[in-house]
């Protein structure tokens, strides 16, 4: 998809711009231009517009022709607990029931990276 492409259907969206971005549900946390060769092959869907709905009927492996991709990188809590087991974390209305989940990832981030110590220190 083109930057153009992908400009106009956030802005059908949302025309105001006020509206929050994820991708699968995670944080947007970096935009950048990078060689299209970098961290391997580009995939693109080939889509057919007179299809409404699903209209992908290919897709293509390779490079572009400008030599350049747009990246859009997410980060998710899962991601940032890695680096920050002791995150604060606050859940929105009807959203406690995640708690359990972050918490049992947090426990298992601590374990793992108490391990790793562990065995960087042994060697």
């Amino acid at each position: 998809m083109k930057v153009k492409e992908l400009m106009a259907l956030l802005q059908k969206e949302d025309p105001t711009g006020e509206e929050e971005v994820c991708i699968g549900n995670a944080d947007v946390f970096a935009v950048f231009k990078e060689p299209w060769y970098w961290d391997g092959k580009i995939e693109r869907l080939v889509r057919d517009p007179n299809k409404l709905g699903y209209n992908v009927v290919g897709a293509y492996v390779g490079p572009t022709k400008s030599g350049n991709k747009i990246t859009i990188r997410e980060l998710s809590i899962e991601d940032v607990l890695w680096d920050i087991p002791d995150l604060i974390i606050t859940y929105g209305p009807s959203c406690e029931h995640y708690k359990d989940k972050y918490e049992k990832l947090r426990l298992e981030t601590k374990q793992s990276i108490t391990e790793m110590d562990k065995e960087i220190n042994e060697s």
